[in-house]
């Protein structure tokens, strides 16, 4: 078989161009296809981020919200804590100090008046002996106790033999009492 080229050149460049062109055509509509499958993922994924973000602040701010109130909460519990810890520490446990005396008096020994003075640190004690020794007796333990800097007992309560009224003074030395 024979082949004749008959056509003319002009027409068939012409043809070419309008092969090229349909082929860039063709191609410049698939990118822009393309382009536009990326522009749509990309502005939902975009748009996705965006729900999800103003999520995450809020979530932020409840929780920065509950922070502040923990933060007050435990400024409350603190400042709770620090009283009740003064209190404590101003406490004095004066049932070891009464237990004592009352453990060491002896049961000639009645007593009618236990005054404590705080801010003076003196404690008074008034009652009924019913014999000196008694009586003496107990200035001793009270003098050993280790509680007391100093006891005062009138000469005019020894001076009786039996049912003596006495008042005892004395000085406290400190307020930490425990059980001797």
């Amino acid at each position: 078989m024979l082949k004749l080229n008959i056509i003319p050149q002009e027409l068939k460049n012409e043809k070419r161009l309008a092969s090229i062109y349909k082929s860039l055509k063709i191609l410049f509509g698939v990118s822009i296809m393309i382009f536009a499958v990326y522009g749509i993922i990309f502005l939902s994924a975009k748009f996705v981020l965006q729900l999800r973000f103003i999520e995450v602040m809020n979530e932020t701010a409840i929780t920065a919200k509950n922070r502040e109130n923990y933060d007050e909460k435990i400024k409350n519990i603190k400042s709770k804590i620090s009283f009740i810890d003064k209190i404590q520490k101003d406490t004095v446990l004066w049932s070891y100090l009464i237990e004592y005396i009352a453990d060491n008096s002896g049961n000639g020994i009645k007593y009618a008046k236990l005054s404590i003075n705080k801010d003076k640190e003196e404690l008074n004690l008034s009652g009924r002996a019913e014999n000196r020794d008694d009586l003496i007796k107990l200035k001793e333990t009270l003098e050993n106790a280790g509680y007391f800097s100093s006891v005062n007992l009138p000469l005019k309560n020894l001076l009786e033999k039996t049912n003596i009224n006495f008042d005892i003074s004395l000085k406290i030395k400190n307020y930490e009492f425990v059980r001797i």
